[in-house]
């Protein structure tokens, strides 16, 4: 009995430890994805590349109970002219104004200082959003912006929680 109990949970660690290596698997291919509210799909977000509203969204509260009712979400805000890299299954970004977003896809090389900033070496993409657009990051993408008026929602599952 003992040992049916020791080799369930081996196997449960297993498969928690196969799942968990999967938010560390990047893509390869580098794409900006781009649909409508009308249009949006889920599926879409499974891709783990950034993806682009191009409908305007006013309320960001609404479009957060109405795709993520059951998730933990937090919103918060970053300073302007700062690196930020995104530590959640998706980071919402609402642009109040005209902004450009600089990404650096997830898996890309940044340095681990205060700055984070990425390394010189990266191929940057350039995101430009029209006030009240929408721009969903997935995990570990690290991004910059000078817009002074942005929200962010930060969007986590129960394995993000728990990441460092």
């Amino acid at each position: 009995m003992f040992a049916k109990s020791k080799l369930l949970a081996l196997v449960v660690l297993v498969i928690l430890l196969v799942y968990v290596h999967y938010y560390y698997r990047y893509p390869v291919e580098r794409l900006i994805l781009q649909t409508t509210l009308q249009q949006f799909e889920f599926g879409i977000l499974l891709q783990r590349q950034p993806v682009v509203i191009e409908d305007k969204v006013l309320d960001l509260s609404v479009l957060s109970e109405k795709w993520f009712p059951s998730n933990k979400k937090d919103v918060y805000a970053i300073a302007p002219s700062s690196w930020a890299r995104t530590q959640h299954k998706y980071t919402v970004i609402h642009v109040k104004e005209d902004a450009e977003i600089l990404v650096l896809h997830a898996g890309g090389k940044y340095a681990r200082s205060q700055d984070n900033a990425p390394d010189p070496e990266e191929t940057l993409t350039s995101i430009v959003l029209q006030a009240n657009q929408i721009l969903i990051l997935p995990f570990h993408t690290l991004f910059y912006t000078t817009c002074s008026r942005c929200e962010m929602l930060a969007v986590h599952d129960w394995v993000t929680r728990f990441l460092p």
